[in-house]
């Protein structure tokens, strides 16, 4: 036997068939206007939200950790640049005073070491 529900204004629904699965989960074969639609088990919808809700959680997850990956890269190559470049200017600095030293009281040398950086800074 069918049943027909008229739902809030919409066409008639007729109830061609029910059944419970293996699992005791209700299936529901309904038509109207003349198509026919199985409505899927309330299960089987919860299911299908919950992984895509898990799907886009992950997808979300990577391009997170994909982002940060690139960032805390950026930042390392960042600092082994600073490292480098500081690294450079105490180098000079030592080589500056180990010069001095060695030049100190030699008016020749004094004078070769200016007119280098004279011709520096013209440059």
């Amino acid at each position: 036997s069918t049943m027909t529900y008229n739902y809030d204004g919409h066409a008639p629904c007729e109830v061609l068939h029910t059944w419970a699965d293996g699992f005791g989960i209700w299936h529901v074969t309904l038509e109207t206007e003349g198509v026919r639609a199985t409505i899927p088990p309330a299960a089987e919808a919860r299911d299908a939200i919950v992984k895509e809700a898990k799907d886009k959680a992950k997808e979300e997850a990577q391009r997170v950790m994909t982002s940060a990956t690139l960032e805390i890269e950026k930042q390392k190559n960042a600092a082994i640049q600073e490292l480098k470049s500081q690294a450079g200017l105490m180098a000079l600095d030592i080589a500056e005073k180990v010069i001095r030293k060695e030049l100190k009281g030699q008016p020749e040398q004094e004078a070769f070491v200016q007119g280098l950086v004279d011709d520096i800074k013209l440059n």
